[in-house]
C-alpha cells in the first residue's frame, strides 16, 4: 500500500506533468503511511476516474491489484498499478530509480533496494 500511496501522491503533487493537468481531490493530500483506509481508497478511485476520463483502459473500482501481464482477466482493462507507475515516471522524469527519489519513504526505499538485490 505504501507504494500505491507514494505513486498517487507524486502524480497529484505534480498535476502539470499531465495534459490535461490532473485535478486533485479538495482537502488534504493522500497520506503515505502504508495504511489502507477510506481516504486512500478515495484517492485510488479518483486516480482511476481521472485516467478513465482521459480515455484510458482502466477500471474505476478503487482497487489496485498486482499486475500479472498487462490486462486483468475479468475486467479486460489495464492494471491500475501500471498506470500509477507510468504516472510516477511522467511526474518524476528526473528519477531513474524509484528508491533514489528524495521523498521516497524510507521503508519503501529499503524494500525496493532489497528486492533489486534479490532479483
Amino acid at each position: 500500500m505504501l507504494l500505491v500511496q507514494f505513486f498517487v501522491r507524486t502524480a497529484f503533487a505534480r498535476p502539470g506533468a499531465f495534459t490535461p493537468p490532473l485535478v486533485p481531490i479538495s482537502g488534504p493530500p493522500i497520506q503515505v503511511d502504508g495504511l489502507a483506509g477510506p481516504a486512500t481508497f478515495k484517492w485510488i478511485l479518483h486516480f482511476q476516474q481521472q485516467g478513465k476520463a482521459r480515455g484510458n483502459s482502466i477500471a474505476a473500482d478503487g482497487r489496485v491489484d498486482r499486475a500479472s501481464g498487462f490486462t486483468g482477466s475479468i475486467s479486460q482493462t489495464q492494471y491500475t498499478i501500471l498506470f500509477m507507475n507510468n504516472a510516477f515516471r511522467k511526474a518524476r522524469a528526473d528519477v531513474q530509480y524509484l528508491w533514489l527519489a528524495g521523498d521516497c519513504p524510507p521503508p519503501l526505499r529499503q524494500s525496493l533496494i532489497a528486492s533489486s538485490k534479490s532479483s
